[in-house]
């Protein structure tokens, strides 16, 4: 192997990198539509590649290389989708959807940092939520995991 196969696996790999953008970013979970596309991507354009260059380059690699190139495309898709951060099933974040109200909870937790004052003189802080009650009319409290910046607001007086 010479110096432009190696450059070919690198372009392979950030190339499979790239390709996880389809999905729109992040999603820790591609539909199985959008996963046949990116295959389907990742088997065209190396045997299109071939084809075009087997003409014009002589020193052109072999299809058997082009498949080694979709198989290293295909381990920086998986790559990417595996260190993609998920939050877990309890997470709170999935409390708040696309058409949210602001509204008042009770939020049960332990407190990770010490309260400071922000520019505009109120507290700030983390805190890591336990257990959450979205209707404050009953004592139903889920339980949940996850952090929480606070920074609490004051009715005025």
């Amino acid at each position: 192997m010479n110096s432009f196969h190696y450059l070919i696996l690198i372009f392979a790999y950030l190339g499979g990198l790239l390709l996880t953008g389809i999905w729109g970013f992040p999603n820790p979970h591609p539909s199985w539509q959008q996963w046949s596309m990116v295959i389907l991507l990742i088997t065209i354009i190396p045997i299109g590649l071939f084809i075009l260059l087997n003409r014009r380059w002589r020193r052109c690699p072999p299809l058997k290389f082009w498949g080694v190139v979709s198989l290293v495309a295909l381990l920086g898709v998986i790559y990417f989708q595996w260190r993609i951060p998920s939050p877990a099933a309890t997470d709170i974040s999935y409390l708040i959807q696309d058409n949210f109200k602001p509204q008042k909870v009770q939020l049960l937790g332990t407190l990770l940092s010490e309260p400071r004052l922000t520019n505009n003189d109120r507290k700030k802080f983390w805190l890591q939520a336990q257990k959450v009650n979205v209707n404050l009319r009953d004592d139903q409290f889920q339980t949940v995991t996850g952090k929480v910046y606070i920074t609490p607001t004051y009715p005025r007086a």
